[in-house]
């Protein structure tokens, strides 16, 4: 919601994500790293404790205005369990 609403022009700085043992989302966000980890750590936010964020392909698709396409292959890549780099273009876009 916060890169959407950033986009539509409202002011804001950087944005946080907040995360568990399970940092899938921080690798993402802060290495343009994206890869299905083996093992998921059972944590009280157990509603983080996941191997793939859930909303991820929405973030790609918008991030890289809607090239299909591509987020098809980036999701595909990830759930075969590849470790995806993401495009400098698109990582910059999630800081």
């Amino acid at each position: 919601a916060a890169i959407v609403a950033r986009s539509m022009g409202l002011p804001m700085g950087r944005i946080v994500v907040a995360t568990n043992e399970n940092c899938v989302l921080h690798e993402m966000v802060s290495h343009g790293v994206l890869q299905k980890h083996p093992h998921v750590v059972a944590t009280n936010s157990n509603a983080m404790d996941i191997q793939v964020p859930y909303n991820y392909e929405r973030i790609l698709y918008f991030l890289s205005k809607g090239d299909s396409r591509a987020v098809r292959q980036w999701v595909e890549a990830v759930h075969r369990g590849d470790k995806l780099q993401l495009p400098p273009e698109i990582h910059q876009a999630l800081l």
